[in-house]
């Protein structure tokens, strides 16, 4: 990635940071609500663009966002493995510019991705619950665990 590609990216996430800090400044934890709710308009904003439908299998829709993400240059990895006989997925970001994450009111970069990742889930008929405390490594790399569910 080109340096210009690099500071375009971390603008970005200095915007979703920005905003989120302000909206957890004025609501406090109520802001994870906002939070999420993001995620779900984001992933109705850009599913055309990524081509997935409701008749995708899992795998393959969780391919296409990677794809889409990856393409984008917003991460620099992502990778999920799914364990369908235990009902469970790891996902893997490796952000592509170093993000804070001592603090919740910091952490809107970080789960802006996770609840993407939700709101997927749920738009393919899946119920999901963490299944783990989210990992941060050294690597700028955020790990998480979710148990998910056919509805119905």
């Amino acid at each position: 990635m080109s340096s210009n590609e690099d500071v375009k990216v971390q603008t970005i996430y200095k915007f979703i940071g920005a905003i989120y800090r302000a909206i957890y400044k004025e609501i406090g934890d109520d802001a994870w609500e906002i939070l999420w709710r993001s995620g779900e308009i984001l992933f109705d904003s850009i599913k055309n663009d990524v081509s997935i439908s409701k008749e995708n299998d899992l795998q393959t829709a969780l391919n296409k966002l990677s794809k889409f993400l990856r393409d984008t240059h917003i991460v620099s990895e992502i990778n999920y493995m799914v364990d369908k006989d235990n009902g469970v997925i790891e996902y893997q970001i490796n952000f592509a510019v170093p993000l804070k994450y001592e603090r919740r009111e910091e952490a809107g970069p970080v789960y802006i991705f996770s609840s993407l990742f939700v709101a997927l889930m749920k738009y393919l008929g899946y119920d999901v619950s963490k299944d783990a405390e989210p990992r941060f490594t050294s690597d700028n790399t955020l790990i998480e665990r979710w148990r998910y569910k056919k509805k119905g």
